[in-house]
């Protein structure tokens, strides 16, 4: 079967499920056998795709810890709230 799928350009996961797949006639088997061809290739796909995407690394969910974010302010960003907020009480101020 090997042989077979080496001649066919089909990959060694369909020699590798074809003892362990089963079906109660020879389409429904074959029928299978493909079905789980597909599978393994599309995944196989969508792996390709992410790696060559440059994603630094795969984040998800449930790794993350919201209490182990700090968030920084940068100095320009800082610098300019302190100047709106002196601007606002010195403006308040004259209301008082």
């Amino acid at each position: 079967i090997a042989s077979c799928c080496r001649q066919l350009r089909l990959s060694a996961n369909l020699a590798d499920h074809a003892f362990a797949m089963q079906g109660e006639t020879h389409q429904e088997y074959l029928y299978n056998l493909l079905s789980e061809e597909i599978k393994c290739r599309k995944a196989a796909r969508i792996g390709k795709l992410i790696n060559s995407a440059g994603f630094p690394v795969q984040h998800n969910f449930a790794a993350f810890h919201p209490d182990e974010v700090q968030l920084e302010l940068c100095q320009y960003s800082r610098q300019k709230k302190l100047k709106d907020y002196a601007a606002f009480l010195s403006s308040s101020s004259s209301f008082c």
